[in-house]
């Protein structure tokens, strides 16, 4: 099978998807800063609050890249549809094989 690379994804998705990412961490890690100092606790919500946001960011990157996945195969296999529909069929030839002796 052949890769070709997909002329569809542009370089600015990612460094989207990538800043994101940093952002919703530093939001999570400040909303858990601030919780702890009202409460006057140790950086428990920072750490519970930070891997949560880690956990959603890796949650939604999987469900993305499955989402996409599942795309480009039936993508691929509504081509390789369309090639063997458009191919013109071989002609039947009887094969034989030699006996075994």
């Amino acid at each position: 099978m052949k890769y070709l690379p997909s002329t569809k994804a542009r370089p600015d998705d990612n460094i989207g998807r990538g800043i994101e990412f940093v952002l919703v961490l530093v939001v999570f890690l400040g909303l858990g800063y601030l919780v702890d100092r009202w409460l006057g606790t140790k950086p428990i919500f920072m750490i519970v609050l930070f891997l949560f946001a880690v956990a959603g960011e890796m949650v939604k990157l999987w469900i993305g890249y499955d989402e996409k996945m599942r795309k480009h195969e039936a993508e691929l296999a509504a081509a390789r549809q369309r090639t063997t529909a458009n191919a013109p069929s071989a002609p039947a030839t009887k094969t034989t094989r030699p006996a075994r002796p």
